[in-house]
């Protein structure tokens, strides 16, 4: 466990291979309780069920936008705190690396 490292997670939905995923990120950000978010989060990873989102949220659209004005067009995609960037998954220790590089 670090507490040097610290993740904000964003919503990404690549609907054009994953249809169900807007729905799914929506379902994600209407939960109030962190660790019930991460939980889903973990399901979808798992390719479980994951029930309808429970509330209108403009979160999912407005993590696009974004991520679309910084030319992201994958997932995952990682912004660390220098200003670099990378696209694709890393192993942990090069994460480490990278995110306590200055």
């Amino acid at each position: 466990m670090r507490d040097d490292i610290v993740f904000y997670i964003k919503m990404f939905p690549l609907t054009s291979i994953h249809p169900e995923a807007y729905g799914k990120s929506a379902a994600v950000l209407c939960q109030e309780d962190n660790a019930k978010a991460l939980a889903l989060l973990d399901d979808i990873f798992d390719k479980k069920p994951i029930p309808a989102p429970t509330c209108k949220t403009t979160g999912v659209d407005d993590s696009i936008r974004t991520g679309r004005s910084l030319g992201i067009s994958s997932t995952p995609t990682l912004i660390f705190q220098n200003g670099k960037v990378a696209s694709g998954a890393l192993k942990a220790n090069e994460l480490v690396a990278r995110a306590t590089e200055k």
